[in-house]
């Protein structure tokens, strides 16, 4: 943040607790009730909102080594983002491709690989399945076609974006547009 925009703002902070307030409209701006209790807008705000628009999921530094991942399952959708050994970002619906089982838990550091707890499916840091336990008794399986399934993500500015439900997967993350003017701001993050 440049630091006369942090000076202003710390000014600002200051007034509204010697004072006692806070940043004011200029006017009323009701809302109808319905805002608040409609579930059909309930739906569309959670389709519109946590899947569909790319969400911050986190900080970089907590993906900061090959092997470093976190999960998430704010957006109904369980997520896992992993730093790939290349160093590169992935994000993929944590579900392993077999019978559905989530892949991994939590968050950490240090993965080689990502095994399925049901049944040893066994996936490298890019999502690749590597290793399937049995693997005789699936004749025919492509091991390309049972990858992870990725999800877009993007880092910027210290921050890791990612989108749950891409409408196009190779679609990438615009985050200055998504930050607008804010992103000189988190530039020095």
């Amino acid at each position: 943040m440049r630091p006369e925009t942090r000076a202003e703002l710390a000014r600002r902070l200051h007034r509204y607790l010697e004072t006692g307030s806070t940043a004011m409209a200029d006017e009323v701006f009701p809302n109808p009730v319905s805002a608040y209790t409609s579930e059909e807008r309930l739906a569309l705000e959670r389709r519109l909102l946590f899947r569909e628009h790319p969400l911050l999921v986190g900080f970089s530094g907590r993906l900061a080594a090959p092997g470093d991942y976190l999960t998430d399952d704010d957006t109904g959708m369980p997520i896992l983002v992993v730093r790939g050994e290349a160093g590169t970002l992935h994000a993929f619906a944590n579900v392993c491709r077999h019978r559905g089982a989530r892949v991994v838990d939590g968050c950490g550091q240090g993965k080689r690989a990502l095994s399925c707890p049901y049944h040893g499916w066994t996936y490298d840091l890019d999502g690749r399945l590597i290793d399937v336990p049995g693997e005789e008794g699936f004749p025919g399986l492509s091991r390309e076609d049972h990858s992870l399934r990725p999800l877009p993500v993007a880092e910027r500015h210290g921050l890791v974006w990612l989108r749950p439900v891409p409408a196009e997967p190779d679609t990438p993350i615009d985050v200055d547009g998504l930050l607008g003017g804010l992103a000189p701001e988190l530039a020095t993050y």
